[in-house]
């Protein structure tokens, strides 16, 4: 009663053969058929599943030719001992189509095509989380290179003097020379600020909001995907096929050598698809958020790295504010003082003091964000 490919069922009728030519280029052209015009250009992996869907509905979706020949026993009068029989050659010939292989390739080419959109979420979403592990580094980043390059030339004012402090003999060039390296170090940092700014602005900014919205978005386009396989398991417990064509039994005057047969076929099991296929799909949400390399998790643990990164940052943040004041208050102190020795100790103060602000910077800015970033929204993303 059910069938396994397309053409292995049996059965025949008159005028099938033109409704069913009919049907089939006009069910063909639905809009859940998968047209050339709309494939995803330049995605692989949407054109191949595409294309092997493709492939596997044309064999459903299309008529069967088929032929027999043979031969049959024929009554051809009695007699005492009974009917006589004479075996009589056949010769069949036509088409045949099955209306429940057209709906399973209908449904083939559907499910290439919700396939195609859980692909297409999983990236989106995927390349999402792992921009977003870079959350407020933006900010951060250009708060940094801001106290740095403000900083800067102050630094050179600091070298200058110590240079005219070594060309007068009371600094050594060895002080000079880790000046020199301290400033430079002001630099790096502050170019390397820059470059990693540059390249923070090249990637796509997303909110937890969006990222939930993504997220919600997979998990629809995977339940989707779930109902198109369903359907297709339904399409399989029944059909109507329609078979038609030439036949000619040599010997026997016929006068319309033609048949057509229309065949109805239900599979009782179809009763216990339906239970079966809300099994299923339940089953497919939780082993979505079982999978650990799935999206849903990604998300969690990113969402989770998020929360312990601000928690670290919060701690350094207090313990960089404390570290500033007590070099600001030694700057304070050794300020009043001109000697050159005050003035090199001086100088390493600041250049301590101006790393502190850079990191004091980062960390308040990175943390304002991170916090933004977090609050919203509180609830788990739709399913």
């Amino acid at each position: 009663m059910g069938r396994g490919r397309a053409g292995q069922r049996g059965a025949r009728a008159p005028r099938g053969l033109h409704f069913a030519a009919s049907a089939w280029l006009l069910l063909a052209a639905l809009p859940g058929s998968v047209d050339a015009a709309e494939r995803a250009l330049g995605d692989a992996t949407c054109e191949q599943l595409e294309a092997a869907a493709s492939a596997d509905s044309a064999l459903l979706m299309s008529p069967t030719l088929f032929g027999s020949v043979g031969a049959f026993n024929v009554v051809e009068g009695s007699d005492l001992n009974g009917p006589v029989r004479s075996l009589t050659p056949r010769i069949a010939a036509g088409l045949s189509y099955s209306f429940g292989n057209l709906f399973e390739g209908i449904f083939e080419r559907r499910r290439a095509q919700a396939l195609c959109a859980r692909f297409r979420a999983e990236q989106g979403l995927l390349a999402a989380l792992e921009a977003g592990n870079g959350a407020g580094a933006r900010s951060a980043l250009a708060a940094r290179a801001a106290v740095l390059a403000k900083a800067i030339p102050e630094g050179e004012r600091l070298l200058n003097a110590l240079q005219r402090d070594v060309s007068e003999a009371r600094a050594t060039l060895e002080e000079l020379s880790l000046a020199k390296m301290r400033l430079d170090s002001l630099r790096e940092e502050e170019g390397k600020a820059r470059l990693e700014l540059a390249q923070q602005e090249q990637l796509p900014s997303q909110t937890r909001g969006e990222l939930t919205q993504m997220l919600a978005d997979y998990r629809a386009a995977d339940a989707s995907v779930a109902s198109r396989e369903g359907s297709i398991r339904l399409t399989r417990s029944w059909d109507v096929q329609v078979r038609g064509g030439y036949e000619n039994i040599i010997g026997i005057t016929q006068q319309q050598p033609f048949f057509g047969q229309v065949t109805l076929s239900y599979n009782l099991g179809n009763l216990f698809q339906y239970s079966a296929n809300a099994r299923a799909r339940e089953a497919r949400t939780a082993a979505l958020e079982e999978d650990l390399g799935g999206a849903g998790h990604r998300f969690t643990a990113a969402i989770a790295r998020l929360g312990s990164t601000m928690s670290a940052e919060r701690e350094r943040l207090s313990q960089v504010e404390t570290l500033l004041a007590e070099l600001d208050g030694q700057l304070g102190q050794v300020g009043t003082l001109q000697t050159s020795l005050v003035r090199r100790y001086q100088s390493y103060l600041w250049f301590e003091a101006t790393r502190l602000r850079a990191e004091r910077a980062w960390l308040a800015a990175h943390l304002e964000e991170l916090e933004l970033f977090l609050s919203k929204p509180a609830e788990g993303p739709t399913r």
